[in-house]
């Protein structure tokens, strides 16, 4: 790999104005180096070190000479809070649009001094603490910026926890974990503040995937999506935006897993299909439904008891993959 060219194909290629961030996970996966742009920050040098190759999730590669794993989220919160403080310093009366992917809490767990065994739980803990510190620094240089108020703010996660340790519930009561198709692998907060337009302490029941913020914001935004962009994504906006209380109208939620197992949730009912792998013993696809209204905790399969709704969502589910859930037009059951 040529680390004096170029990079192809990253967010500046891709619509941002700006990028600062790696080329994967920054604390896990190689190369360890930071990209500007589409240039690299500076030309790795060297190979991870063994220790840090034994570290859980670590990609071994090419690492720059002053690699710091510890520091990475401080070094990226810095950069994000300079892109709040240079806009409002340009003067400009555009919005802007910040996306900062947090690296902690992920795996290999590597807080840096100012908190480790603030948790008093051990590092991976001590991580959830360092994503406190983040937001607390994000919101801080909006408010002292004067557009906090101004600003729509947004906290949610990619997926679902890890396995706790020490008896930690991480998914509190729900099943499974990340990389499952139950609702303990996919069920995250999705948190947004925005006085004068969300009322403070409003609680939604209704389903929102991330891929809905796409949909979400062009309609809210009065931007027409083209035909081909953005297919699984669901216009939420009277749910986001709307009066508190606002009933979802989409006709399904999907979700799946790097194993290829599938879930599709419409309405109360959710199926999951579980696809033969490595990680288990299933030797043929595995039909599973639940009743989330009365069980939100996926105890209770009852697609012996009702072939109607599996044969229903089955149908919904190849025909939403086939034609994207903004354009699917089926009734429910």
């Amino acid at each position: 790999m040529d680390f004096s060219k170029p990079v192809v194909g990253g967010p500046t290629d891709l619509g941002f104005d700006y990028f600062f961030g790696s080329a994967g996970g920054p604390n896990n996966d190689s190369p360890f180096v930071f990209l500007e742009n589409d240039r690299w920050v500076e030309v790795p040098t060297q190979m991870t070190p063994p220790e840090m190759n034994a570290q859980p999730g670590v990609v071994p590669g090419f690492m720059a000479s002053d690699w710091d794993q510890e520091q990475v989220d401080v070094r990226l919160t810095e950069k994000a809070a300079s892109f709040i403080s240079d806009h409002v310093a340009s003067g400009s009366d555009k919005p802007f649009f910040l996306l900062y992917s947090l690296s902690a809490p992920h795996i290999p767990f590597t807080p840096p001094d100012f908190v480790k065994g603030a948790s008093q739980a051990g590092p991976r803990e001590d991580m959830n603490v360092l994503v406190d510190w983040m937001v607390g620094e994000i919101r801080s240089v909006l408010e002292g910026q004067g557009v906090l108020d101004n600003t729509i703010l947004i906290f949610t996660s990619d997926n679902g926890p890890r396995r706790g340790a020490n008896g930690h519930l991480s998914a509190g009561p729900f099943r499974g974990y990340k990389n499952t198709a139950y609702e303990g692998g996919h069920k995250v907060p999705f948190i947004m503040r925005w006085p004068g337009h969300a009322e403070a302490g409003v609680r939604s029941e209704a389903s929102f995937s991330l891929t809905d913020m796409m949909a979400t914001f062009a309609d809210f935004l009065g931007a027409e999506l083209p035909h081909d962009a953005a297919e699984d994504s669901w216009s939420e906006r009277d749910v986001i935006f709307g009066e508190p209380g606002s009933v979802s109208e989409r006709p399904a939620l999907l979700a799946h897993t790097s194993r290829g197992d599938m879930s599709i949730r419409s309405g109360e009912w959710k199926l999951i299909v579980l696809q033969p792998h490595p990680t288990n013993t299933l030797t043929e696809p595995v039909v599973e439904l639940y009743n989330l209204a009365e069980d939100p905790f996926e105890t209770t399969d009852q697609a012996a008891v009702r072939p109607d709704l599996v044969l229903h969502l089955t149908e919904l589910l190849d025909l939403t993959r086939k034609e994207g859930l903004r354009f699917v037009d089926i009734p429910q059951p």
